[in-house]
This record gives structure tokens, C-alpha cells and sequence, in this order.
């Protein structure tokens, strides 16, 4: 996975990419969690 960050409106944001060429999934974590809480998740759509 490759983290990304990006500014918007004095915003600043981060993602994780898993590159790859499958179809995009958006999953938003909560308050207390991180993005890398879904790398399982990420793991079992892989094709």
C-alpha cells in the first residue's frame, strides 16, 4: 500500500492506494481507527 496526502481548503488528507488495477473500494474509518485498518479487507477483495 502507498499512502498519498493532499491539501483542500487548509484541509489536510491521506490515503492509502493499494495499486492495483481491480476496481475502486472507498472505506472511511472512524475517529479512533486508521486507514491500515482496512488492509485485511484490502487483502480478501484482491482479485
Amino acid at each position: 500500500m502507498e499512502r498519498h496526502r493532499f491539501e483542500h481548503d487548509g484541509l489536510n488528507l491521506s490515503y492509502l492506494d493499494a495499486v492495483c488495477d481491480s476496481p475502486v473500494v472507498i472505506a472511511l474509518h472512524s475517529h479512533w481507527m486508521e486507514g491500515l485498518t482496512f488492509a485485511p479487507l484490502a487483502v480478501a477483495l484482491a482479485p
